[in-house]
């Protein structure tokens, strides 16, 4: 019960920083290696393709988040720790991996193509431009998140540019998952 608990920490605490900036629904999904996932939350479909890779996965889908600059001391605490501020969705998810040493995600829901977000193994010679703008050629032995197009996210290390959060989007799912560092 209290490991269950601890499992969605993060989300909730993404979730507390966001409700005040109008988050209007929530939906969770849960996965972990012995249960089977629940398949879709808030119209996102979860999967894990790569349960070794990628033991534990959640995930919330907020919708009607209004994207605008975070608040001054969310600012202060992700620049104290050598980090630009974005903006109050993508600073939430970087305060909570600094403060609880979890790393998160956000996806714009709109920009999802099939509305999916499957943990499994990158594709050999699978290409992925990040969100610092650099063309990546992602190795078999790597786990991404991916989408029904293809990757949106080097797992634990970065997400996709076409993906990201913007001022324009208003429906975000939040990913929070546990993966095999050896993969990473």
């Amino acid at each position: 019960y209290s490991a269950a608990l601890l499992a969605i920490l993060p989300l909730a605490a993404i979730f507390g920083m966001l409700v005040a900036k109008g988050a209007g629904s929530i939906d969770w999904a849960f996965f972990t290696r012995s249960s089977v996932p629940l398949g879709e939350t808030g119209g996102v479909t979860i999967a894990v393709e790569d349960p070794d890779g990628c033991p534990r996965f959640m995930a919330a889908v907020l919708r009607g988040v209004k994207v605008g600059p975070s608040p001054r001391w969310l600012q202060d605490r992700v620049t104290a720790v050598g980090m630009r501020s974005i903006n109050n969705v993508v600073d939430a998810t970087n305060c909570v991996m600094f403060e609880l040493n979890q790393p998160m995600h956000a996806y714009d829901i709109a920009r999802l193509r099939g509305s999916a977000l499957i943990a499994r193994r990158a594709a050999p010679g699978e290409k992925l431009v990040t969100l610092d703008d650099i063309e990546r050629t992602l190795d078999p032995d790597m786990v991404v998140i991916a989408d029904r197009g293809g990757a949106v996210g080097i797992a634990g290390v970065m997400g996709a540019a076409h993906v990201e959060v913007s001022t324009e989007t208003s429906d975000v799912v939040l990913e929070c998952a546990y993966f095999d560092p050896r993969r990473i």
